[in-house]
């Protein structure tokens, strides 16, 4: 289980993940009462796990525009690096 797994997804992430249901689907690899389970489960969705756990046995292709925790990870390395340097002016500061 990724540390991801339990993170809330917000409504953006559920809608990539139906998005790519439905390419799934027109890729002829979901039957039509499959895609209704699934992108009702995306709706329903409230962690990166659950969703991740909906698209795990379809491919992934370059245009794939939801990946599980993909958002969280690009947000927190930005973030630690301005705590870093704001950390570091403080410590600059001070000793000033």
């Amino acid at each position: 289980m990724s540390r991801y797994d339990s993170l809330r997804a917000s409504d953006a992430d559920r809608d990539a993940v139906t998005e790519r249901l439905r390419e799934a689907a027109g890729e002829g690899r979901l039957e039509p009462d499959e895609l209704e389970q699934r992108v009702d489960g995306a709706l329903r969705a409230r962690t990166y796990g659950e969703l991740a756990r909906l698209v795990a046995d379809l491919p992934r292709s370059p245009n794939t525009p939801w990946r599980p925790g993909g958002r969280t990870r690009a947000v927190a390395r930005p973030a630690l690096l301005g705590a870093g340097l704001l950390a570091a002016v403080a410590v600059a500061l001070a000793v000033v």
